[in-house]
C-alpha cells in the first residue's frame, strides 16, 4: 500500500512528464505562450503541510473513534488539564526513546500533535472573543513579512548587480 506522499509524488511526476512533452511539441511548432497568472500569493498554503504526518494524526483520531466514539474528545472535561497532560505524557515518552504508542501503534509525537489540536479547538470554543480578529491580524502580519522578504530580495539583487560591475 502506497502512502499519500508516494501517490502525490507519482502524480506530480506524471503531470511533469506530460507538461514536458507538451512544451517540447509547442517549441517544435514554434508556439510560445506566456506563463499563467494565478493570484494566490495571499492565500493559505495548504501544500506546505506534511501529509504523511497528517495521516499519522488521522490514524490516532481513528483509533480514538474506535476505542471510544466519534468526536468523544469534544466531551472530555476538564479539557485543558486532561489534554495538556496527555500531550505531555506522549512527548515525554517519545523523549525517553519510545517512538510508537504501544496501544495504538501511532507515533507518540502524532498523538501529542492531536492533543495539541484538541487543546486549540477547546480554547477557541471557550474563548471565542480572543479569536474574532486573529485572521485579519494574521493576514496583516503575513503581508508585512512578505513585504520584508521582497525588500530583502531586492537588496540582495541590487548587491549582486553591484558586484558584477
Amino acid at each position: 500500500m502506497e502512502s499519500c506522499d508516494e501517490e502525490i509524488n507519482k502524480e506530480i511526476s506524471r503531470l511533469g512528464t506530460m507538461y514536458g512533452k507538451m512544451t517540447q511539441a509547442e517549441e517544435a511548432m514554434g508556439i510560445t505562450c506566456m506563463p499563467g497568472i494565478k493570484h494566490d500569493s495571499q492565500k493559505l498554503r495548504w501544500e506546505l503541510l506534511p501529509w504523511s504526518e497528517i495521516e499519522d494524526m488521522v490514524r490516532s483520531l481513528t483509533f480514538g473513534a474506535v476505542k471510544y466514539e466519534d468526536d468523544n474528545w469534544k466531551k472530555v472535561e476538564p479539557a485543558f488539564k486532561r489534554y495538556t497532560g496527555a500531550m505531555m505524557r506522549h512527548i515525554m515518552t517519545h523523549l525517553k526513546g519510545e517512538t510508537f504508542d504501544k496501544e495504538s501503534g501511532v507515533p507518540h509525537l502524532a498523538v501529542a500533535a492531536v492533543n495539541a489540536l484538541f487543546l486549540l479547538w477547546h480554547h477557541k470554543k471557550e474563548y471565542p472573543k480572543e479569536y474574532e480578529d486573529y485572521q485579519s491580524v494574521c493576514s496583516n502580519l503575513f503581508l508585512k513579512a512578505q513585504d520584508k522578504k521582497e525588500l530583502a530580495t531586492s537588496v540582495l539583487r541590487a548587491r549582486e548587480l553591484g558586484d558584477q560591475d
